[in-house]
């Protein structure tokens, strides 16, 4: 008996450590890993580094902090060299971002694209993976300041002050008779998204859109996702990384998620609706109707117009020799310039107007027009470049008080600009350049057409 006893107190207190040493587990392996956890779905190089914000990375930001990773990401994803002395900037803390890329002439607004920066200014800053409608998805580091890896789509009670566009990924498609190829960074490899193509093809953000031998209308997200059979029998449509409408007699349909069912936007339609963004503007003889997003109201903005741009920030109409334009739909007018009887874009903030061979630029409804070249053939602008041709020698700059820099010489007319691509058609070759300063890379040889996707 007392043998037995005793091997029933040393069995009570084996059980009673074991009890203890299970607590402790369940209590501390979930803080070992809450703060030195690796990253399952991303190759971040700095997983394993400390999370005391004290050893910084190659761009210049402390490790494992929300900064550091999407650094990483503009530099290894979207191929543009970003760091924290950028453009003689300082980032800094993710809450200064928004600011001081405004400050170096960078893009901040409510447009998400693929590749760019959610930025909040409470102090985080996300990358932006997809955008699917009103559905934004974020990958992101130290998300509560837990120093690990978080991907997740953006909720409405938590939308970025803005989002910061330094490099969006766009996706460059490639035609060659029925087949289509894509890729979204320079460096990549081409991916071969369909051998049933016919005609109508659309890219916008990372979306693409072309019509089929049967003629339906088929979309996918992005060059990794499905094909999604949209409709058939329609009239015309167009597709932006926010929106997909198309026209079947005079009633226009719209959806913002590729798989949403379609709804009925407004009937009487004639040929020549135009969107960007969210935003929807129609023609009804001399009279301007625009629309924001697939539940605002229609709202009339002028009568006895010649001809309008949009932009997803701005509104720009000629009645006239007259140029007026507004921010939102409910501004009042604002006379932009007079004498105008040429051709005038509108991209983003971004204003520009050609009087012969002398080409002005405005950014933004309170800027001054700067003249920015005399003697031009041709000219394109986007959020992050102005381009012009002279003869056969192409010139560019990021913003409008920079100096011109030599881009190619012996350019062909065709010319196209994107955000952050240069590129033109050389014999059968596709040459491309990202931003100003990228390098010319030769993407194709012999093709047939080529596009490539705007944020808008």
């Amino acid at each position: 008996m007392k043998q037995l006893k005793i091997k029933s107190v040393i069995n009570y207190r084996f059980m009673s450590v074991l009890l203890v040493m299970a607590v402790i587990l369940i209590f501390m392996v979930p803080i070992y890993f809450a703060k030195n956890a690796k990253m399952s779905t991303s190759e971040y190089p700095y997983a394993d580094a400390s999370n005391c914000a004290c050893d910084l990375d190659p761009w210049g930001f402390y490790k494992r902090q929300c900064t550091s990773f999407v650094a990483w990401k503009l530099n290894t994803v979207n191929g543009v060299n970003f760091h924290n002395g950028m453009n003689g900037s300082k980032f800094g803390n993710a809450s200064n971002w928004g600011n001081n890329a405004r400050n170096i002439g960078l893009t901040v607004d409510n447009n998400p694209a693929v590749g760019s920066v959610a930025w909040w200014s409470s102090g985080h800053v996300a990358w932006v993976s997809s955008v699917n409608g009103s559905v934004v998805h974020i990958e992101e580091y130290n998300w509560n300041k837990d120093g690990n890896y978080h991907t997740r789509p953006i909720s409405n009670s938590n939308k970025p002050t803005g989002y910061i566009h330094i490099a969006d990924l766009q996706t460059l498609v490639i035609q060659v008779g029925p087949i289509l190829y894509g890729k979204s960074s320079p460096n990549d490899a081409w991916a071969t998204l369909t051998d049933n193509y016919s005609r109508d093809l659309q890219v916008s953000g990372s979306r693409i859109a072309y019509v089929s031998s049967n003629g339906m209308l088929v979309a996918k997200e992005d060059l990794h996702g499905a094909w999604i059979q949209e409709i058939n029998g329609f009239d015309e449509y167009i597709i932006t990384p926010n929106l997909l409408l198309v026209r079947i007699g005079s009633v226009l349909y719209g959806k913002e998620r590729l798989t949403d069912a379609w709804t009925i936007l407004t009937t009487g339609v004639t040929p020549g609706f135009t969107v960007s963004g969210s935003r929807i503007a129609l023609r009804s003889g001399n009279v301007l109707m625009t629309k924001d997003g697939l539940h605002g109201a229609w709202k009339t903005q002028m009568t006895g117009i010649n001809d309008f741009a949009i932009s997803s920030s701005l509104i720009v109409v000629r009645v006239g020799s007259t140029l007026y334009g507004k921010i939102n739909p409910d501004d009042t007018w604002a006379t932009l310039a007079t004498g105008v009887t040429s051709e005038y874009k509108v991209v983003g903030d971004r204003i520009a107007l050609r009087f012969g061979d002398t080409l002005k630029v405005k950014e933004g409804l309170n800027g001054v027009w700067v003249i920015q070249y005399i003697g031009l053939d041709d000219y394109n602008i986007s959020d992050n470049m102005l381009i012009v041709r002279v003869g056969s020698d192409l010139y560019g700059k990021a913003t409008q008080y920079d100096t011109w820099s030599l881009l190619a010489t012996n350019v062909p007319t065709n010319v196209r600009l994107s955000d952050q691509w240069v590129t033109f058609k050389s014999g059968d070759a596709l040459m491309s350049k990202q931003g100003i300063n990228g390098q010319w890379l030769t993407q194709f040889i012999q093709f047939d057409d080529y596009l490539i996707g705007t944020k808008y």
